[in-house]
């Protein structure tokens, strides 16, 4: 979901349903610029768990997330 320093990448884990136990971002489909998730509903990315990856290991992606959607998930969790 962004980039993080040395070309790694930070994830988040998206799920139909809000976490109980850690702050969840709503997400739809009109939060991405191009592409989307396989999905008519509603799903939430849940900020409480994140992994970073080297960039070289994506294969492919789903789509883009616009600005206003990023903003979001990083005053949520605090990364910039």
């Amino acid at each position: 979901m962004g980039s993080a320093p040395g070309g790694d990448i930070l994830i988040y884990p998206v799920s139909h349903t809000p976490s109980w136990d850690q702050p969840s971002v709503p997400l739809s489909l009109t939060d991405f610029l191009e592409g989307g998730l396989d999905i008519m509903d509603e799903s939430y990315v849940l900020t409480g768990q994140s992994l970073k990856i080297c960039s070289s290991a994506v294969i492919a992606k789903k789509g883009r997330l616009s600005g206003e959607i990023m903003e979001t998930i990083q005053q949520v969790t605090g990364t910039y």
